[in-house]
């Protein structure tokens, strides 16, 4: 029940922080498509991983397991705003640095938490081998 408890509040962690990511990305995405009156085809300068929410919801899910294939990065460098272009890399390597955290917090959380089931029962096995 302990551990169902741990690990329901890191998904609830993880999805705050793509929520957090979702909405200024998503946000963003729609008003570049509409300014430069991108109607949704694929032309590779429209930042087509992002063109939905469910499209953004994907991207960055996969990103938390292998990042962004090449021609996502390339389409990154061939966007019509420099601007855009500037602070979706910065977004998506703030996410990147913030989940790489995420996980290495859940991986010391896991060794502190057996470390701490093993030290707290080697006095009582040690009083037990005393029996013996």
């Amino acid at each position: 029940k302990r551990t169902f408890v741990e690990v329901s509040g890191l998904i609830f962690l993880y999805l705050f922080v793509i929520a957090g990511f979702l909405i200024p990305i998503v946000g963003m995405m729609t008003c570049y498509r509409v300014v430069h009156g991108i109607d949704g085809v694929d032309d590779d300068n429209d930042f087509y991983y992002f063109a939905s929410f469910g499209d953004a919801v994907v991207t960055l899910v996969w990103n938390m397991f292998g990042g962004l294939d090449v021609e996502h990065r390339a389409n990154l460098h061939r966007s019509r705003d420099t601007v855009t272009t500037v602070f979706m890399v910065i977004l998506l390597v703030l996410y990147s640095v913030i989940l790489g955290l995420l996980c290495m917090n859940l991986v010391i959380a896991i060794i502190v938490d057996v470390y701490s089931k093993v030290t707290s029962d080697k006095y009582a096995e040690w009083r037990f081998s005393q029996f013996e």
